[in-house]
């Protein structure tokens, strides 16, 4: 009975040993994936920046054009219009 009990020990432990190395390779797989969403992530966030730098720039650059043609008209205009 001892030899048996010895020999259900070994395959279980063999058994844990396989496991172990299944969930080593998963575990690394998952790494992995998590990695190459990280830089998808970054990449997207970093395109997404880049756009909303260039629309307020857009957006600022409007913003001044349209001033310097209320400045331009009000230096050029009609003074005291209401006399």
């Amino acid at each position: 009975m001892a030899g048996l009990n010895f020999v259900i020990d070994e395959s279980n432990e063999i058994d844990r040993e396989e496991e172990s190395q299944r969930v080593d390779k998963s575990l690394k797989e998952v790494k992995e994936l998590l990695e190459q969403l990280d830089d998808k992530l970054n990449k997207s966030f970093k395109q997404a920046d880049d756009k909303l730098h260039d629309d307020f720039k857009h957006a600022c650059d409007k913003n001044d054009a349209v001033t310097q043609h209320i400045d331009f008209m009000q230096s050029t205009g009609p003074r005291n219009i209401h006399r």
